[in-house]
């Protein structure tokens, strides 16, 4: 084993380039992977092994348990219907992870610096400093790889209140030799043994099957064995992020919601002042501080008002109950960059001591708070009357159509030896339909055996013209609703906002796995068919009708897509304790991920056939005949 002191570092594509001496003073160079943590000063330790050489860090020329090299990788399974996807989490390691990731960073704004002159991703984004890692999650199958997103870890902020408020209760670890009374008394010289997930960025193809859940799994498994801050392991991991309002999935892995930060609503005027005077030259003023005036002062040029005027106009503006909503454009423009609204914050112990402390710690302060869980906000919650049980009895339709008799009309007639003058047939039924709260039903079939004549049969809509529909009086007649394309020439977001409120808005539409920023601010025409469709699919979720209907359901999706929605429809049925019937010909793709309770077989003829899930399967229904 040699003991080797990192006098240089560099980074390069997927290569992190060090220069390292040996105890006599020789420099050699040593190549790792681009996140590899260790950095000038750090001691490295490299043996010979099996598998190749392994590098791990070093302390007073002896190595410690930090892994550095080779570079982490975890495996886990992706259940996506009947399918398990096998998904490799890792370190970036070669050129293709770095063109991976670079084409993942799109999905993600906030402080991302895309400027490579040399197409290289070797800068970090705008506001990273400090330590940084990256782990890429990608599919493998059949020798192929498709990156589906990545987590990024960074070190802890220095100042985070609800981290203050639980880490004040007294700690003391059973192994490591980290323990204080108070945090901010003897606690926060301990900060680096806090890890901190910086973001979680998915391919939008791929939100709404648990990705981010796994990589935040992966992630602490990372931290327990590679993450370190000059050989120190840590011992907590945290996150906070205001779409974890609306998408909680960090709780399934673990995590527990403290509270959310302070931010500056209630200071950021008083501290203008302050900053002024800083600017000013009567006492110093700090990089962060620098930004705010500059902004500010901005303001003040374009709209002619003294610094005091424009500070009186933001304070009076964020008195409100919704700051953002009360500004003009230019307003929020102005002073975006200096207002931080109070965000989520959640920790996870990396240990069982860890974890134990933080669960007495927030017992300790009662029962701890509540976080608005509005990814349950699709549930009604006043309930719905109807009973448990929804059911439609002698269901049947007739089509009753008087012949125009026009030249070409006639021509057929005479060429067929059609002699009547009205068609009266029936189409489909009669059928008795039951489903209990909570079921899925699928309506499949050939196509013009009448598979969506049977679905509208269901609604509470009035029938196409030439239609009859027909159900004993003793049938139910429950709300119903529908896919119906949305309003033209308005931001889909802003449609559901205004329609249904921010939080429920945001709710539907990331669980549809619609969490894309540039589609939440495009109007509905401009989408793709696969994204109105899913647009669509987040309305009917906000309907209050015990009964979901969906017509062609995924018939213009390509599978991935397919088997998503299908996950997603029919955890939404239990959830909200909706009857869902969807109408489908083509069923290879998500059939499994559907999971239907009822298969209702339409047949030319009126014929309707009640088939289980697998007496479908296995017969040869499924199969176009």
């Amino acid at each position: 084993m040699a003991v080797y002191t990192v006098k240089s570092a560099s980074s390069r594509g997927h290569r992190r380039n060090l220069v390292v001496t040996n105890p006599q003073g020789r420099e050699s160079a040593l190549q790792l992977h681009r996140f590899a943590l260790v950095g000038p000063g750090d001691q490295v330790a490299m043996q010979r092994v099996a598998a190749g050489d392994l590098v791990s860090l070093a302390k007073t020329g002896r190595p410690i348990d930090v892994v550095i090299s080779p570079h982490f990788e975890s495996h886990r399974d992706l259940k996506l219907g009947d399918e398990r996807l096998k998904i490799v989490i890792t370190e970036i390691n070669k050129e293709a992870d770095i063109v991976e990731f670079q084409r993942l960073e799109q999905f993600h704004y906030k402080g991302v610096n895309l400027d490579q002159a040399d197409g290289q991703f070797d800068a970090p984004p705008k506001g990273v400093g400090g330590r940084r890692a990256i782990l890429l999650a990608s599919i493998v199958k059949q020798g192929l790889t498709r990156a589906l997103g990545y987590i990024e870890l960074q070190m802890p902020l220095l100042m985070c209140k609800p981290r203050h408020d639980v880490f004040s209760h007294p700690f003391a670890h059973a192994e490591a030799d980290v323990a204080w009374n108070t945090w901010l008394g003897d606690g926060q010289k301990y900060v680096n043994r806090i890890a901190r997930i910086a973001r979680v960025v998915v391919d939008p193809e791929f939100r709404g099957i648990g990705a981010s859940t796994l990589l935040v799994e992966a992630a602490k498994e990372f931290c327990r064995s590679r993450w370190h801050v000059s050989g120190q392991k840590p011992l907590f991991l945290e996150i906070s992020a205001e779409m974890l309002r609306y998408v909680d999935f960090v709780t399934r892995a673990g995590f527990h919601y403290i509270g959310d930060t302070e931010g500056n609503l209630d200071r950021i005027a008083k501290d203008l002042h302050s900053i002024e005077k800083g600017a000013e030259g009567k006492s110093g003023i700090m990089s962060l501080q620098r930004k705010y005036h500059s902004a500010f002062v901005a303001y003040c040029q374009k709209t002619k008002k003294t610094f005091d005027e424009a500070r009186v106009v933001l304070s009076e503006l964020l008195k409100t109950q919704d700051p953002r909503s009360e500004m003009a454009s230019d307003e929020w423009l102005a002073f975006r960059p200096i207002i931080r609204f109070p965000i989520p914050y959640f920790v996870v112990g990396l240990d069982k001591c860890a974890d134990d402390y933080l669960k007495e710690a927030i017992a300790a302060r009662g029962r701890g708070p509540a976080i608005e869980k509005n990814q349950g906000a699709l549930r009604i919650a006043s309930g719905i009357k109807e009973g448990r049980m929804i059911s439609f009895e002698e269901v049947e339709v007739f089509v009753d159509y008087e012949i125009p008799l026009t030249q070409y009309v006639r021509l057929i007639m005479d060429s067929f030896g059609i002699e009547a003058r009205r068609v009266r047939s029936r189409i489909v039924g009669p059928v008795d339909i039951a489903a209990q709260r909570g079921q899925l039903l699928l309506i499949t079939g050939a196509s013009g055996a009448g598979k969506s004549v049977l679905l509208n049969a269901l609604s509470d809509q009035p029938m196409g013209k030439g239609l009859i529909r027909k159900r004993s009086k003793s049938s139910a007649k429950p709300r119903t609703a529908t896919l119906c394309p949305l309003p033209e020439g308005i931001p889909i977001f802003q449609y559901f906002a205004q329609k249904y409120g921010t939080s429920r808005a945001f709710a539907a539409l990331c669980q549809v796995g619609l969490s894309e920023a540039m589609v939440f601010i495009k109007p509905y025409e401009v989408l793709s068919m696969g994204q109105r469709y899913r647009a669509m699919f987040a309305e009917l979720t906000l309907s209050d009708a015990p009964v979901w209907l969906i017509d062609e359901f995924c018939s213009n999706l390509d599978p991935i897509t397919s088997k998503i929605l299908a996950i997603r429809i029919k955890r939404l049925a239990t959830k909200n304790d909706r009857v869902v019937v969807v109408a489908a010909a083509n069923t290879e793709h998500f059939i499994e991920a559907l999971s239907p309770d009822q298969i209702l077989l339409v047949r030319n003829g009126a014929v309707v056939s009640k088939l289980t899930k697998s007496e479908y399967l296995n017969g040869f229904f499924n199969k176009g005949f």
